[in-house]
């Protein structure tokens, strides 16, 4: 069994103004989904929102788009969880959001501070951080270096809060990277990281199996279908060709994602 704990539904094409609608219907893009999933031997997927989604609604958005999202998990069969979003700017607004969610079955919650305006570490995402601890939720928090308000430092004041499970997506990119990341891994033992943008050199999923254990990495590979990003995953590859035992593959590959989620 594998299971991609990083997949996106909604376009990426929204940073800049563009396609912003909130995921609809997916039948079309979910034919391209299960094509891709096939072609690469994965068998479901934990579908996250895009970030960039219509806020112009504020708080009645966000909840209409969590909606959406519990819903595919059931009209799709190879979406096994859906991990809905709240915004931290709408302040009690959000921390209602997330009472609402544990009441719906979710599991998780997601930010990309890059698109919520705000950083990892501010009072607004810490609140939400905590309120999701409290509530079961597993945060996943995107860490793409390349943008400020998601980089290492913030990240690891934000973990100051939080002693429950934190999954970190996009954050082994480069080499140095997957040190701070191995740094931060080994002072903070709640911390589990995907291979969502894995750097492909450095035998990195060894390294993270033997520095951290096997149980602290989730395969993932930030998938988008609009605009679609790959058709063979290196990321999968990676993974499956590691010098790493069989039990610890299978842990990265499905045995972590369904430990966390409860599948």
């Amino acid at each position: 069994m594998v299971i991609d704990c990083h997949t996106h539904v909604g376009s990426h094409l929204g940073a800049d103004g563009i396609n912003r609608a909130a995921p609809g219907e997916l039948s079309a893009e979910y034919e391209t989904r299960t094509e891709i999933m096939d072609a690469n031997g994965i068998d479901q997927a934990v579908v996250l929102p895009t970030y960039t989604y219509d806020k112009r609604q504020g708080a009645v958005g966000t909840r209409a788009l969590n909606d959406r999202l519990k819903h595919l998990e059931g009209e799709y069969d190879r979406f096994c969880r859906a991990i809905g979003t709240v915004e931290p700017l709408h302040g009690d607004a959000a921390l209602d959001e997330l009472e609402r969610m544990a009441e719906m079955g979710f599991e998780g919650v997601s930010w990309h501070h890059r698109y919520q305006g705000t950083a990892i570490d501010d009072p607004t995402t810490v609140s939400c951080l905590e309120r999701a601890g409290e509530l079961d939720l597993v945060p996943f928090v995107h860490a793409y270096q390349l943008y400020e308000a998601e980089n290492f430092d913030h990240l690891e004041n934000a973990l100051e809060h939080t002693d429950g499970p934190v999954v970190v997506l996009d954050a082994l990119t480069s080499a140095p990277n997957v040190e701070r990341a191995i740094d931060l891994g080994q002072r903070f033992e709640n911390v589990r990281f995907d291979t969502g943008m894995l750097y492909s050199l450095d035998n990195v999923v060894e390294r993270i199996v033997d520095e951290l254990g096997p149980e602290r990495l989730l395969f993932g590979t930030a998938f988008y279908a609009t605009p679609l990003q790959y058709r063979k995953s290196a990321t999968l590859f990676q993974v499956e060709t590691a010098d790493v035992s069989e039990p610890a593959r299978q842990r990265i590959l499905e045995g972590n994602v369904s430990d966390l989620l409860d599948l």
